[in-house]
């Protein structure tokens, strides 16, 4: 039996979670609030994304926090938050190369997954870990909704003497209208306006839709592999972008935003990964522990969030020692 402890969403962050600017890492919203909970003994610790930015601060991270201890990781949206020490973004696709580099899974102690997988428990138990993306397909607005939107947009344009043009509203809504209305709203998130795609490019919603799309195949692809040493084996997968519209807080309904934090991928789950028992999810910062499917699956969702918005405290609390064992997989 094997203790795991899941986290996710820590931000370990100067402004947000982490240090003062020019303090040690007991000034920070982690060690302030959580240190002593962190420090509860398990055998690995699940983190799903967003623990902070770069690839020095995930390393002084460990150090200050899991020193000597085991942790399997993914990256989030959060790792190109900042600048380099030439003042150049960074660029999404190098600072993954460079956590697989520091953080491989023959480490130690820290294990970055990104589309890869590994054992937990031999040959029992295996985690997949991805960051995932989303497909930007998820609505849970009505056409009609949708339209009173796009018109509040349109007249706040206009208010503000922004070259609008003449409202049209859509005539029905389908796959492409909301791929084009959601991917729009996607562009207000900080990640395109910080990270590069490439040296010339940055980060746009058609890239994340592009690396959704891999992502997937490549957690089929770690499925049957390891289905194919162990039939039986019980597997956990773990995602910074959620799979199940079950994890939108009900307070953010009803907004075209909530398709850059989840895919409604359930029945994907459920039929087209049998042995996942398990799932993990960042991201959104609202905690839940459900179940989904005909198979029962079990979803996790636990994630700090921001401490100084009081994010940890709203209900359900943030809880560092949100442990289960693998026996309850």
């Amino acid at each position: 039996m094997t203790k795991l402890r899941i986290i996710s969403d820590l931000h370990y962050t100067v402004g947000i979670n982490g240090p003062d600017y020019d303090g040690t890492y007991k000034t920070s919203g982690i060690y302030r609030h959580f240190n002593k909970e962190l420090q509860e003994p398990v055998d690995i610790t699940l983190m799903a994304g967003d623990v902070c930015e770069g690839i020095e601060n995930h390393k002084s991270f460990f150090n200050c926090f899991f020193k000597n201890k085991k942790v399997i990781f993914i990256d989030g949206n959060h790792i190109v938050y900042f600048e380099n020490k030439d003042y150049s973004k960074p660029i999404l696709s190098e600072l993954k190369q460079k956590l697989k580099e520091e953080f491989p899974k023959e480490h130690l102690f820290w294990h970055y997954l990104e589309n890869d997988w590994m054992w937990i428990d031999y040959p029992n138990v295996a985690i997949i870990g991805s960051t995932f993306y989303t497909d930007y397909k998820y609505c849970d607005l009505t056409l009609e909704e949708l339209n009173d939107k796009l018109k509040a947009y349109h007249i706040w344009g206009q208010l503000y003497g922004l070259a609008v043009g003449e409202f049209k509203p859509h005539e029905q809504l389908n796959l492409k209208i909301i791929r084009e209305e959601t991917m729009l709203e996607a562009t207000r998130l900080n990640d395109f306006q910080w990270g590069k795609q490439s040296p010339l490019k940055s980060l746009s919603p058609e890239y994340y839709l592009k690396l959704h799309r891999k992502a997937k195949r490549d957690v089929q692809r770690c499925h049957k592999e390891i289905i194919s040493i162990n039939p039986n084996a019980k597997i956990i997968l773990m995602t910074h972008h959620c799979l199940s519209p079950q994890c939108i807080s009900e307070k953010y309904k009803k907004t075209l935003l909530n398709a850059s934090f989840i895919s409604d991928l359930e029945n994907w789950v459920d039929k087209q990964l049998p042995n996942v028992r398990l799932v993990i999810s960042g991201h959104v910062h609202n905690r839940n522990d459900f179940t989904f499917g005909k198979r029962h699956v079990r979803y996790i969702v636990n994630p700090c969030g921001y401490i100084k918005y009081n994010e940890p405290f709203n209900e359900p609390k943030f809880n560092p020692n949100l442990i289960i064992n693998t026996e309850e997989i």
